[in-house]
């Protein structure tokens, strides 16, 4: 109806969901549950609002806005702009050199993953799940790096990975990526980016490491249930020195069968 003869002023798409509840129940004068736009942003700011309101449902079933999640969200963009500020405060402590250690390419194939899964996401406008992706899943992968590197962690991936996440956190939380964008010394403003080119994805690589995890997740908990008495003991049996690791070289004959009729069916 504004602009009649130029469709490029024209909405590209648009997004439809149900009734949107607060703290599980349906907003209501009446009875009191009820939060204006205004209240909500001098309450949580406009990111943490945004934060929450990405995180309340994507289909057209009744989003919830949970308080809760908006106060959780303030406290993880603050912890993460605080720790962006030792890191860059820290960078020259950080290794440099190849980008070459195991835990390395890891690190850089899980980055490059959940960027091309976040912009499917976002293409689709599922901010629920963009959100999962570009931050949750994304902040987990920098932990793991942090946790199980052997040598400090790379420079270099480091500040890649603190563009990275301001760039494709920026769709739901502008203001702190903004302010993120600024520490990095980036010029211009980072809604005017391009969304960040991920290099090739080494799957493989990535399941390992995974599979790695979930091993040493296992033997964290064998470790709790042999250390802790049996019954009517009272003393727990002697903590272990070592452990033994067995690799099966062929699957057992069932499962071979079975591989190898599914992969003949497939």
């Amino acid at each position: 109806a504004i602009w009649p003869e130029d469709n490029t002023k024209w909405p590209k798409q648009i997004r439809a969901n149900g009734h949107l509840l607060l703290n599980s129940m349906k907003m209501s004068k009446s009875t009191g549950n009820f939060l204006t736009l205004r209240d909500a942003i001098n309450k949580f700011s406009a990111d943490g609002m945004r934060f929450a309101l990405a995180d309340s449902g994507d289909s057209v079933e009744d989003a919830n806005f949970l308080e809760s999640v908006a106060d959780t969200a303030i406290l993880r963009l603050f912890t993460f702009i605080e720790w962006v500020k030792e890191q860059l405060a820290a960078k020259d402590s950080l290794r440099t050199g190849p980008i070459s250690t195991f835990d390395d390419r890891v690190f850089e194939s899980e980055m490059y993953k959940l960027i091309n899964e976040s912009e499917g996401h976002y293409n689709a406008m599922m901010f629920k799940e963009a959100l999962r992706t570009s931050f949750y899943e994304f902040q987990a992968c920098k932990d793991k790096y942090r946790e199980v590197s052997s040598e400090s962690m790379h420079r270099d991936l480091i500040l890649r990975f603190i563009e990275y996440q301001a760039l494709i956190m920026s769709p739901i939380c502008p203001h702190v990526a903004e302010y993120v964008w600024e520490l990095l010394g980036k010029e211009g403003f980072i809604v005017q980016q391009p969304w960040p080119v991920a290099g090739p994805v080494d799957e493989i690589l990535v399941r390992s490491s995974q599979y790695l995890m979930e091993s040493a997740h296992e033997f964290r908990l064998r470790y709790k249930v042999y250390t802790t008495p049996k019954g009517k003991q009272k003393v727990a049996p002697p903590k272990p020195t070592h452990g033994v690791i067995w690799v099966a070289k062929t699957y057992p004959p069932w499962q071979d069968t079975v591989l190898t009729t599914m992969k003949n069916l497939h």
